[in-house]
């Protein structure tokens, strides 16, 4: 992925969503983990735009999790999420309402 191979990242997304529910802890730090990973990845594209609800969903839900390596994980990435949108260059970020939200 990291040299240039094309992956279809959101069609992955639904998977972890659902895996980060597992009441097995090795799939929801894996789920959490691979999302994390797919938030660096597409950060600079749209190909996941569509998903970042789902993706926040699973990061919030993960945050409070008895797990400390699972919130941990899962706060670095809402972390990052919210830099992307923050950042964010598609033409929906432009919105003035959204942009005030994200200031606070």
């Amino acid at each position: 992925i990291l040299r240039g191979c094309r992956v279809d990242l959101a069609s992955m997304v639904p998977i972890l969503v659902l895996q980060s529910r597992s009441q097995h802890k090795f799939n929801r730090i894996t789920a959490v983990t691979w999302l994390h990973q797919f938030i660096l990845l597409g950060k600079d594209t749209e190909s996941l735009f569509d998903l970042y609800g789902s993706i926040l969903s699973v990061l919030i839900g993960c945050m409070s999790d008895d797990e400390k390596e699972i919130r941990d994980i899962a706060t670095t990435a809402h972390g990052l999420l919210l830099e992307t949108v923050r950042e964010g260059k598609h033409p929906f970020f432009e919105h003035k309402q959204l942009r005030a939200v994200l200031e606070v």
